[in-house]
């Protein structure tokens, strides 16, 4: 997965929904439902001082329940981006008056409650959905 994340003419999007295709092969148009991480994926170093301070621990899915999670966390060892995400379902943070101690923690200022999901159109010549497990 990191290749492909590196690799110069694919675009990978991570924890989004393909909602429409339309065109036929090699002129496909696309529209993509990105859904919000909550944290810019851009700046995050992957550092995991948001981690540390989150008071919320939940059964990790990855590992089938077998270890724990915070609220904010990576996905799996080895994400692309290697940037952490926000189950804001479970976060108390999105109410800044509760918690938001990650926010506090991250020193760059990536985590953002004020993010929303997104709607791409892509042109493209190729698609390859992958679904994760």
């Amino acid at each position: 997965m990191t290749d492909v994340g590196r690799h110069p003419r694919i675009k990978l999007y991570v924890l989004s929904e393909v909602k429409e295709v339309k065109g036929s092969v090699g002129n496909f148009k696309v529209k993509i439902l990105k859904k919000s991480r909550y944290v810019d994926e851009k700046e995050c170093t992957a550092c995991g001082d948001c981690a540390r301070v989150c008071p919320v621990v939940r059964p990790d899915a990855f590992n089938y329940g077998l270890s724990s999670r915070k609220a904010i966390y990576s996905p799996f060892p080895q994400a692309v981006p290697s940037a952490y995400v926000i189950n804001v379902s479970e976060c108390l943070g999105h109410n800044p008056a509760v918690c938001a101690k990650c926010v506090e923690a991250c020193k760059k200022g990536c985590i953002n409650f004020h993010m929303s999901d997104e709607e791409i159109t892509e042109t493209v010549g190729t698609i390859v959905v992958a679904t994760g497990m």
